[in-house]
């Protein structure tokens, strides 16, 4: 097997430990973390200040220093809250998304370095005909939702296969011209998964095609959430394509 991404991280909710899913798709156990460390960690980032904001005429946009004036970044720092930080995606609030595609729409970087505006793109659901296409039009998880297809055209037809995901699942899935096929995921590590829901589909089935049975999903808030087995393989489409589906 050969990941696309480099790695896959987990932090476990019941052991405290970190397992890392590698390229070879072996599991790596690291040494268990500080739950104290941990819980001064939370407390302060419980404690943190948002991210500074300056109004404009088109309402408010991320500032890169609290009360500072909008200058032409040498790099894109008011947004780095989405890339390099991965703290702002598509399961944000609606209101940090929209404050940070309008930051994008008007912010003004030094031009040799607006290609970290494509991931930008990329990371709040924009496709871009310019930007090209990378791994991050077809899959992201860094929210902690794993999410098929999140910046591709409308009625973009294609798929991809063996794309690594947080929570250490490998990825492979189709999609038409109306939305999203199937989804096929490999549990390396035996962790609850959590898919961002097509919204042209309102019912979906999950299968474990290693144990051959059905699996129980919860759906809320768009997304779906099932649990896995260590090395199963998941099958997810709609539960009657026909019927179920429908136009944007």
């Amino acid at each position: 097997m050969n990941l696309v991404y480099s790695s896959v991280l987990k932090l476990s909710d019941s052991s405290d430990t970190t397992t890392v899913a590698s390229e070879s798709g072996g599991l790596q156990p690291a040494r268990p973390t500080d739950a104290d460390d941990a819980s001064r960690w939370n407390d302060i980032a419980e404690h943190m200040p948002g991210y500074p904001t300056i109004e404009t005429g088109q309402g408010p946009i991320f500032i890169d220093v609290a009360r500072a004036q909008p200058v032409e970044y040498n790099i894109a720092v008011p947004l780095t809250s989405v890339f390099w930080g991965d703290d702002i995606g598509l399961d944000s609030p609606p209101e940090q998304i929209e404050l940070a595609r309008r930051t994008l729409e008007l912010i003004n970087v030094w031009p040799p370095h607006r290609g970290y505006l494509r991931t930008v793109r990329r990371r709040l659901g924009i496709y871009e005909p310019d930007d090209g296409m990378a791994i991050e039009n077809f899959l992201q998880s860094h929210t902690g939702v794993i999410r098929a297809f999140p910046a591709v055209p409308e009625d973009f037809e294609g798929g991809f296969e063996n794309l690594g995901a947080q929570d250490a699942f490998v990825v492979s899935a189709e999609r038409t011209e109306t939305g999203i096929r199937s989804i096929t995921l490999e549990s390396l590590a035996g962790n609850p998964c959590t898919l961002a829901r097509s919204d042209t589909v309102r019912l979906w089935r999950v299968d474990d095609m290693t144990a051959n049975k059905e699996v129980p999903a919860r759906g809320d808030d768009g997304t779906l959430r099932f649990n896995t087995a260590m090395g199963h393989t998941y099958h997810v489409h709609p539960r009657c394509p026909a019927a179920e589906s429908r136009p944007r």
